[in-house]
């Protein structure tokens, strides 16, 4: 059993450690609330896109679904990589109450800040940066995509 188990492994050629992910998130919604969707590009440290991911999260708001695009981004790193993790955002609001300068009034967003931060656990380092949205385009095409079929199949 180990020695088959050892001959699995190397045989795996492309099989590599990934010290960093970086990651890029959005939170579409059409409508404030409206449906919404969320878009996220995973690349590894050499810049290789590993998975790109969409989703149709129901009806939201855009915060709200900056704050999902953000949990479900760090359920995927945890599939390639526990040590750095850098994710980047066009929501200046959500960088800025994950990093503390922003207070939550709101208590949905809350409790979905603590998952956050649970999930931010799993990993050495994790560091938020909001971008301007031109060099967030892939992640935002990506949500939108999903809008779009939506709207399309209605």
């Amino acid at each position: 059993m180990q020695q088959k188990l050892t001959n699995e492994f190397e045989n795996k050629k492309d099989f590599r450690v990934i010290n960093s992910l970086y990651i890029n998130i959005d939170g579409a919604s059409k409508g404030n609330p409206g449906p919404s969707a969320i878009g996220i590009m995973v690349k590894d440290d050499s810049g290789k896109v590993l998975e790109e991911y969409k989703e149709f999260i129901g009806n939201s708001t855009n915060n709200l679904s900056e704050y999902q695009a953000a949990i479900r981004a760090l359920e995927i790193a945890m599939k390639y990589c526990r040590n750095k993790v850098v994710i980047f955002t066009d929501s200046k609001l959500l960088v800025n109450q994950l990093n503390g300068r922003y207070r939550i009034r709101k208590r949905k967003l809350m409790e979905l800040l603590i998952q956050i931060k649970m999930l931010e656990g799993f990993f050495k380092v994790v560091r938020w940066f909001q971008i301007d949205r031109e060099k967030n385009s892939k992640a935002d095409l990506l949500a939108n995509s999903v809008l779009e079929q939506k709207h399309e199949a209605n």
